[in-house]
């Protein structure tokens, strides 16, 4: 390890530190307000937090976009099959079981909100097999070159702390070669409680702010804590990654950041809500929303205590008239000395306070409507009517878009940064063991997703939902307004009219086989199960013998084969072409079986609708059979040469 360039490092991680702490601590009064931190109470005077705050972060995050990350091949025709599995593979990475990408974009985007920024970390392993990970960075773990301006991979250095190691995990690591450090820090620490009652202090402070953004503490609470920061940063043109000690400044792990990640990108990626270009640390939506939020609650806090001034005023009393300070009791009697110079009236006065009950909801009205059109969120925006009339005037909600529109395209940004980054993952970390499931000829179908799918050229595309789910509608409006023309009702091609129909209806293409051709309904539940055995020979299992097998099965069964055989093992190639022999004589057993069902139907059929004979008169010849009606001999499955060869090998 360079000493020489960790001690630049860790001196890069406290000047980053230390230029974001005034923009934190404003922060920080906007997590407290969303978090409806109570402010300590004057003697008789009700100080309730507000949810205005609370309620505008929940609000402003709900209406950022998702992460709808499409990859589309340059070369359209000729890739377009790995175009299907690439996104088919990015829409599994995307799920809650694997990354998570809907519920890290929602933390990320309250963080955005309140803080002014949003960061994640996009990285992907092959330890155990490939594994995606899309990590929520807390801004206030994070640090970056001072004035390094909005765009991350500008700046020389980036990274953050607040990560939490146990001893073990150090133990481990030291062995599998990881943390080459980690013996001289044990060290160099050696059994310094300060050391470790500081590390278990940064710890115990850090889990206090999970409960907002959902997030679970990294290491366990049983074991001896370190607390470390990471750097990646750039010296004499080359890009490194350090794992350094926070009090110490010793560096555990030092490695070229290409030796990580090939591409040499940061893995973190960051978006600004009011992005500015020269400095990272910009304002937030909260920030603009906070002086609104500090007034309206100042104003609540006064109209509540005044309406209990007004319902229960304070009273003055005569200590000549009382054995003790009386106790006030709503409708209640009140003990008065006997003898008491003074009556009730003038022993008890109630001092009566101005009503400003009506002054203050206007004032609070107005809060409101300023802040609205400060902040784009508006009363209108939200579903409620902003006049007297009812209805909701859509251009206030257009106006309202326009601003939160401007977000928006940084948010795409951080999307696209985003894909390239899984991207690059998916190439450098993808084995030969995915398999997805995509829309093919037959239907629903399982594929494996290889390399060479990755290694396509593509664009990274941001799929608005809204605006595709408008011009799906209107591409609809126009099909059925053309089939409903009477030229095309009269001379047009019925089962293409119903074709067009059903895809309208994003109905797939082995469905509409089904419903348009009668004999091939029910042919899709021998693909899937074709493609079922497939995949857990693939796993290593021999499946059972499918008793129902039928030509569709087996002619499946074989295409899987021969499009995967390359990436198949001998062994397996042979167990599915084995498989398959019997599958076909099952097959035939079923085939002949149905036909004799199909024979005794139309028998049955036919002698219903047979006349009935007249009474005296006999069959001439009673022991002729309908040829219809006589038992068909078992008759082999018509399979394609190319397959009896494979099969008879």
């Amino acid at each position: 390890m360079n000493k020489d360039i960790t001690t630049k490092a860790y001196k890069a991680f406290h000047d980053g530190m230390r230029f974001k702490e005034e923009r934190m601590k404003q922060a920080s009064k906007n997590v407290e307000m969303y978090n409806l931190k109570q402010e300590d109470e004057q003697i008789g005077f009700l100080n309730i937090p507000t949810t205005d705050m609370h309620g505008y972060v929940e609000d402003w995050a709900a209406r950022m976009p998702k992460l709808n990350i499409k990859f589309k091949a340059i070369k359209s025709l000729a890739d377009a099959e790995s175009e299907k599995k690439l996104n088919a593979l990015h829409e599994r990475d995307k799920l809650p079981q694997f990354a998570d990408y809907d519920g890290k974009n929602r933390a990320v985007n309250k963080y955005a909100c309140v803080y002014g920024v949003g960061i994640a970390k996009v990285w992907s392993e092959s330890i155990n097999g490939y594994k995606h990970h899309l990590d929520v960075i807390d801004p206030v773990d994070f640090f970056c070159q001072p004035n390094g301006g909005a765009d991350l991979e500008t700046h020389k250095y980036c990274g953050e702390t607040g990560i939490f190691l146990t001893k073990t995990q150090l133990e481990e690591g030291e062995k599998s070669g990881i943390y080459k450090g980690a013996r001289a820090f044990f060290n160099y620490i050696g059994g310094s409680s300060n050391y470790i009652d500081q590390s278990r202090s940064d710890y115990e402070e850090k889990i206090k702010k999970y409960a907002l953004f959902n997030k679970e503490p990294q290491a366990s609470p049983f074991d001896e804590l370190f607390h470390f920061f990471e750097i990646n940063y750039e010296y004499k043109g080359e890009r490194y990654y350090e794992l350094i000690d926070v009090q110490t400044g010793m560096s555990i792990r030092q490695k070229k950041l290409t030796d990580l990640f090939k591409s040499g990108l940061y893995p973190y990626v960051a978006w600004q809500p009011k992005r500015d270009i020269h400095n990272f640390w910009s304002i937030s939506p909260a920030d603009v929303k906070y002086p609104s939020c500090v007034l309206m609650q100042e104003a609540q806090n006064a109209y509540i205590n005044n309406v209990r001034q007004l319902v229960k005023p304070a009273r003055t009393y005569r200590p000549e008239s009382f054995d003790r300070p009386p106790k006030y009791i709503p409708n209640g009697f009140i003990p008065m000395r006997v003898g008491s110079p003074f009556n009730a009236d003038q022993a008890i006065q109630r001092l009566d306070v101005v009503d400003l009950t009506n002054p203050l909801l206007k004032f609070m009205d107005s809060i409101n409507f300023r802040a609205g059109v400060d902040t784009g969120i508006t009363a209108g925006m939200q579903g409620q009517s902003e006049t007297d009339k009812v209805g909701i005037n859509e251009r206030n909600i257009q106006q309202a878009n326009r601003k939160i529109f401007y977000s928006n395209e940084s948010h795409n940004n951080f999307a696209i940064e985003i894909g390239k980054r899984w991207l690059d993952g998916v190439r450098e970390h993808l084995g030969n063991k995915e398999s997805v499931k995509i829309i093919g000829a037959l239907g629903l179908e399982t594929v494996k997703v290889l390399k060479e799918d990755a290694e396509v050229e593509y664009d990274i595309e941001i799929e608005d939902m809204e605006q595709k789910t408008q011009d799906d509608m209107i591409k609809t409006n126009k099909i059925m307004t053309a089939l409903n023309n009477p030229v095309i009702i009269q001379q047009g091609n019925p089962k293409k009219v119903m074709e067009l129909i059903l895809k309208t209806g994003e109905i797939s293409d082995s469905e509409i086989k089904e419903i348009m051709d009668v004999d091939q309904y029910g042919e899709s539940q021998y693909v899937e199960k074709a493609e079922n055995i497939f995949q857990r020979f693939i796993e290593g299992d021999t499946p059972d013998m499918y008793k129902q097998a039928n030509q569709t099965f087996c002619q499946r069964l074989y295409d899987l084969v021969c499009n995967n055989k390359d990436e198949m093992k001998p062994q397996t190639v042979a167990k599915v072409y084995a498989y398959i022999d019997k599958a076909i004589l099952v097959a035939e057993e079923n085939a002949v079986r149905n036909a004799k069902m199909d024979a005794m139907k139309m028998s049955i059929q036919q002698l219903k609708q047979a006349p009935m004979p007249t009474a005296g008169m006999t069959d001439s010849n009673p022991t002729e059979i309908a040829p219809e009606m006589m038992e068909p001999e078992a008759m082999p499955i018509q399979m394609p040469p190319q397959i009896e060869q494979q099969v008879n090998v």
